[in-house]
């Protein structure tokens, strides 16, 4: 894929989008560059080499397959130059102590997805999620901590622009996530 071919793709609605459904690899490279570019193709090369099929999944994103259920969503955005990392840690509850042993709780509670309508806003029933009816933001505690207004149509984690540092917590809840999966 050329660079103006990925630039383009990234550009079209979700149903052009579906239609060519192109390597995450060669948007990566075409889109990013520097520590961006490197950070995302480090992180989906250690997916794939758990033999983790990454799909493209829906406007700009693309998911991370394990057991047939999303492991993780892959967010690009070329124009505003910003890759996100959702983790989907479904299992969680089944490995915290390890998280808050190692110390890894925040990587969770700061990067939570808060609903656009709370606090003091206005509730008009729309958010952020246009094709879904808002039901507004819940105050949750996950992994000991108070999240006020977590948003509930987004209930995993979103890591926007991660570093190095922050890739290899997110490998390791992932993996944590995966030995969970194996035991259910």
């Amino acid at each position: 894929m050329l660079k103006q071919d990925a630039q383009s793709f990234m550009k079209l609605k979700r149903k052009e989008q579906e239609k060519i459904k192109p390597s995450i690899r060669d948007i990566i490279i075409h889109c990013f560059d520097g520590d961006m570019m490197n950070n995302a193709l480090d992180f989906v090369e250690h997916i794939e080499n758990k033999n983790i099929l990454i799909k493209w999944g829906a406007l700009n994103s693309w998911s991370a397959m394990y057991k047939k259920t999303c492991l993780c969503e892959i967010k690009l955005d070329f124009d505003m130059q910003t890759w996100t990392i959702s983790p989907h840690l479904t299992y969680l509850t089944q490995y915290e102590e390890t998280i808050t042993d190692e110390n890894m709780q925040h990587i969770i509670s700061d990067n939570m997805f808060i609903c656009t309508l709370y606090p003091n806003r206005v509730y008009n029933g729309l958010g952020c999620n246009p094709s879904k009816k808002c039901p507004g933001g819940t105050d949750v505690t996950i992994i000991g901590k108070d999240i006020k207004g977590k948003c509930r149509h987004r209930p995993y984690p979103f890591i926007n622009n991660p570093n190095e540092t922050m890739i290899n917590y997110i490998k390791k809840l992932l993996e944590l996530e995966r030995e969970a999966r194996e035991k259910t």
